[in-house]
């Protein structure tokens, strides 16, 4: 069973009103249209540093670390490497009396340096109640290098960073996890108080963990990505003919805290099962259209749906505390195993109809008389391809070198509100060397698709389109 592991990107949706006109269908222009590949991301792999601390646990000749859980005792970590710090390292009993927070993070990890302002404002207003700890590991592809290259970024911005911060493998091991920021809490008598993502991690908390009040705080589970759609190993998938499921709001114990991912999974039958989690609804339509809308291609003028509806399917507001409670809320988590799917698209097909049946949207794939923008080249025989010269002639272009980039620099640079269809004969893997505008301010856009061997022209078409309707809106 080939397992495939795939990052979906955050996207935005268009609004895109229909249009009335008679004429061509989309066959009528011969189109080449070819979906844009899978690609999967290598996985960096990194070498596990054998621990070499006391708090160990014998199986046989070899000695494991024991991970830890709410309730256990810490052993006396010691934390070597301390960068920030009076010393060159210190042990857990160092920070006796005290509140400790373990905050696990990566030097590559956005949302870790994001969260750094609130977490150092926690510790200077708590103070020597609370002892904040920032570890990281070679296990993450750490190092000092690494580490003193990103706090120099932070002070040339000035975001000093002056919480402590430890290099350690082995405590990374202590509190194993698939994804980070991560937290640790360690009460005052070195016992394991709580597990848990950022969003739990707030001055409310922490005065209630000094208080010896209970947190009630869920237990950050880690789930592993093998297990698809939340099924465990000794499932049969073979014998399976059909699971489901639909779940509302961001989920904290998979695939990251923060990010968005996709799992497809592939085995004698292809397209078996398909697990798209924290996405909103619009990212999930997204996904879907690029299975279903023949040269898609991330044109989001081929998804309509009314504005009123848009803070229910996507980000509207401004704010990075009010995208993380949106989220929180508003993200989904969607996993369909069909095995009378006979291929991916069939796949995305039952997953279209699952996300009728459960959400508060109802989403038709239908042929729409459409106004589109229809690129082409000028000479066909010709490649799209402009010399150095335009370069030269026109200072502020810049190069676009592959069919999906183009057709996106054709949106923003004419009307992102119109699909473009493409009639050039290129396909995905053809050599482009274009040179465009960044924007429509500065030149004249005809002459300079032209120099690239590039037209574009309005046309009516009728073409399929996803139309997304609230559910209450049917009747």
């Amino acid at each position: 069973m080939k397992l495939v592991i795939l990052f979906g990107m955050l996207w935005g949706g268009l609004y895109l009103a229909s249009r009335k006109a008679p004429q061509p269908t989309l066959n009528d222009l011969a189109p080449t249209f070819l979906e844009t590949e899978d690609t999967v991301p290598g996985k960096q792999q990194y070498n596990l540093v054998k621990p070499n601390q006391s708090a160990l646990i014998s199986e046989g000749s070899a000695n494991i670390v024991k991970p830890l859980t709410v309730g256990d005792i810490v052993p006396d970590i010691t934390f070597s490497n301390l960068i920030n710090y009076p010393g060159n390292s210190a042990k857990l009993s160092d920070f006796k009396g005290k509140l400790v927070i373990l905050d696990f993070w990566a030097t590559w990890c956005t949302s870790c340096i994001a969260s750094f302002p609130k977490v150092q404002e926690l510790q200077k207003e708590f103070n020597e109640q609370l002892q904040i700890l920032l570890v990281t590991s070679t296990l993450h592809g750490d190092d000092e290098n690494k580490v003193n290259a990103l706090l120099q970024k932070l002070r040339n911005k000035n975001r000093a960073l002056h919480l402590p911060i430890a290099i350690d493998d082995y405590t990374s091991e202590l509190f194993p996890r698939q994804s980070v920021p991560h937290y640790a809490w360690i009460n005052e008598d070195g016992k394991v108080l709580a597990i848990t993502g950022s969003l739990e991690v707030t001055k409310e908390n922490i005065a209630k963990a000094l208080e010896g009040k209970p947190l009630n705080l869920a237990l950050r589970r880690e789930v592993p990505m093998k297990n698809l759609v939340f099924l465990d190993d000794t499932t049969l998938l073979k014998q399976l003919k059909h699971y489901s499921i639909f779940i509302k709001g961001k989920l904290y114990d998979y695939g990251g805290s923060t990010g968005t991912y996709q799992i497809i999974q592939e085995s004698e039958r292809k397209g078996l099962a398909v697990l798209l989690g924290n996405y909103s609804l619009m990212d999930i339509y997204i996904h879907i259209a690029g299975r279903l809308l023949p040269g898609f291609d991330n044109d989001g003028a081929r998804i309509m749906y009314s504005k009123k509806d848009a803070a229910d399917l996507f980000f509207t507001g401004k704010t990075r505390e009010e995208r993380i409670e949106w989220q929180n809320q508003n993200e989904y988590t969607i996993g369909l195993i069909d095995a009378g799917a006979a291929d991916i698209k069939q796949l995305y097909g039952k997953l279209l109809e699952e996300l009728n049946l459960k959400s508060d949207f109802i989403t038709r794939i239908t042929d729409t008389l459409t106004k589109c923008l229809v690129l082409s080249r000028v000479d066909a025989t010709r490649e799209v391809k402009s010399g150095d010269a335009l370069k030269k002639s026109y200072p502020l272009l810049q190069q676009v070198k592959s069919l999906t980039s183009l057709k996106s620099a054709i949106r923003q640079l004419l009307d992102p509100l119109l699909p473009v269809i493409d009639s050039t004969g290129l396909t995905y893997k053809s050599t482009i060397i274009a040179w465009l505008p960044s924007n429509r301010s500065h030149y004249n856009i005809d002459d300079i698709l032209r120099q690239n061997n590039l037209q574009v022209k309005e046309v009516n078409l009728r073409l399929p389109v996803m139309v997304i309707k609230k559910r209450s809106s049917q009747n």
